[in-house]
């Protein structure tokens, strides 16, 4: 699958949701509105993505782009915050890191979860195409149902909430199979009237949060995960040919930077400056992410050059 402008809007869109949702937790509306689609999205997309191959280069490859920078920025995170935050504990967090990562005490780096969480839907699900391949959809839903059953367990790393999201992971991977041939025009009207649907319905179902597993009900949760994310989709693509949107391409291209940084900065922001205004919040945290993110760049170049360097030498 070659490069898709829409992929990475529609990354854009869910990073920039994802901040914005953490700046407004107070906001009881337009969070549960968020938090009912805005993480999903980037399952759905990864199932999208996916496609068969070797086991081992599978496992390695989800290792290096979602592990690797899970414990890269988890301990330089911890390495920082303890000149930031006066109350903060290194033994927790690092309990949290290679524990239970997806409880509210990680607040810090709270949003580092979703990369081990993804890893797993991956693997199980990776797992599950090679094994059972006609018969995924079966045991998807046994898997899920027997999940459910002993919903109060937590699993360490996320691993429940991977569990959960293998119906959007899957969704997106039949939606990639469908290859729907529909004119601009189409897409913009299929994605609002699905847009309007899962407004209502996620107001009905009431909060959800996926880091925590809380789901309301659970099966009208996935089909409002499942349907946004087709939505949002479909309205990416058809508006990937407007220029004036393309800057969104730079937050999904680094949404995973985006992703592990940002809440370091909101919280500096509200615990340590005491700002409270969500609008402020988020404008700081974006714009000091952004800053954030062009080093990271930076320092990462520097080590590609070097590495090309050393190869030549050798």
């Amino acid at each position: 699958m070659g490069y898709l402008l829409s992929i990475d809007l529609l990354k854009g869109i869910g990073i920039l949701l994802v901040i914005f949702g953490h700046c407004i937790y107070l906001w009881g509306d337009t969070s549960q509105y968020l938090h009912g689609f805005h993480v999903q999205l980037f399952f759905f997309i990864s199932g999208y993505l996916f496609h068969d191959a070797p086991f081992l280069k599978f496992f390695a490859k989800k290792i290096k782009r979602l592990l690797v920078p899970y414990f890269v920025y988890g301990l330089l995170i911890c390495s920082i915050c303890p000149f930031l935050f006066r109350n903060f504990v290194v033994k927790d967090f690092l309990k949290g890191l290679f524990s239970y990562n997806n409880v509210p005490d990680l607040y810090i780096a709270g949003a580092l979860w979703f990369l081990t969480a993804l890893f797993f839907s991956n693997i199980i699900f990776f797992l599950g195409y090679k094994i059972f391949k006609k018969y995924l959809v079966g045991v998807l839903i046994i898997l899920i149902v027997a999940f459910e059953l002993h919903y109060k367990y937590k699993l360490p790393l996320s691993l429940d909430s991977a569990i959960y999201m293998l119906p959007t992971f899957y969704a997106g991977y039949l939606f990639s199979c469908l290859k729907i041939k529909l004119n601009a025009r189409k897409k913009l009207m299929i994605s609002i009237y699905f847009l309007v649907l899962t407004f209502l319905s996620i107001y009905y179902n009431g909060m959800t949060i996926v880091r925590t597993n809380e789901y309301s009900n659970y099966y009208i949760f996935c089909f409002n995960s499942i349907i946004a994310s087709i939505a949002y989709f479909l309205l990416c693509d058809a508006l990937s040919g407007v220029k004036q949107l393309k800057f969104l391409a730079f937050f999904g291209k680094n949404s995973l930077e985006f992703l592990c940084v940002h809440q370091v900065f909101l919280n500096y922001f509200m615990k340590n400056l005491k700002i409270q205004n969500s609008f402020y919040l988020f404008l700081l945290t974006l714009i000091y992410s952004t800053i954030a993110v062009f080093i990271i760049r930076y320092v990462k170049m520097l080590f590609l050059n070097i590495k090309k360097r050393m190869v030549k030498n050798v």
